[in-house]
């Protein structure tokens, strides 16, 4: 469950980089033109990086115009996540693991090859959404950014609710039972 909850005076989004290099660039770059678009003036990007890449082959790799909105953010996800009002990531189980606390995700989908969306078709759209260009992504912060209390109550709901069907506690049987083992 979510022990904390985010400043509602600035817009907070985390982006959560997949273990391919190219792939958190192409990320990063569409977050940075979608931010462009984007009307909302009181809002900060931090971003996460997969633990197998290290901050510095990311802006190195990302160039020259490294977006002074964009800032590293270290610790443990599940910690880190809550402090914040939406994730922003691509094909990993920590999209899932947000939504599981009510936090809203944006998937963005591949710009070169295939889309691996990582969030089961059984979890209303509501609370996440799949986006492919710079515009559908400004329009998706747009629209979680401007939840009101009841749609972010909804949220909480729906967390629970995914909560529910998707994680068991980690006991010796639920670890016997994920194993298959008896």
């Amino acid at each position: 469950e979510r022990k904390e909850v985010p400043d509602k005076k600035k817009i907070a989004a985390l982006v959560a980089l997949p273990i391919i290099l190219k792939d958190s660039i192409d990320l990063l770059r569409l977050v940075a033109t979608g931010k462009e678009n984007c009307t909302i003036d009181n809002m900060s990007i931090q971003i996460k990086p997969h633990p197998a890449i290290s901050p510095e082959s990311i802006k190195k790799t990302f160039g020259l115009n490294w977006p002074s909105l964009f800032e590293f953010v270290e610790g443990d996800f599940n910690n880190c996540v809550e402090k914040f009002h939406l994730l922003i990531s691509n094909a990993s189980s920590v999209c899932v693991e947000a939504l599981a606390k009510g936090i809203p995700v944006i998937v963005v989908g591949s710009q070169t090859g295939l889309t691996h969306n990582p969030i089961p078709e059984a979890i209303t759209e509501d609370i996440w959404k799949l986006c492919y260009s710079p515009e559908e992504l400004s329009k998706a912060i747009e629209f979680y950014a401007y939840r009101d209390e009841e749609k972010v109550k909804s949220h909480e709901v729906i967390g629970k609710i995914i909560r529910e069907n998707y994680f068991d506690p980690v006991t010796r049987n639920s670890v016997y039972n994920f194993l298959q083992y008896s």
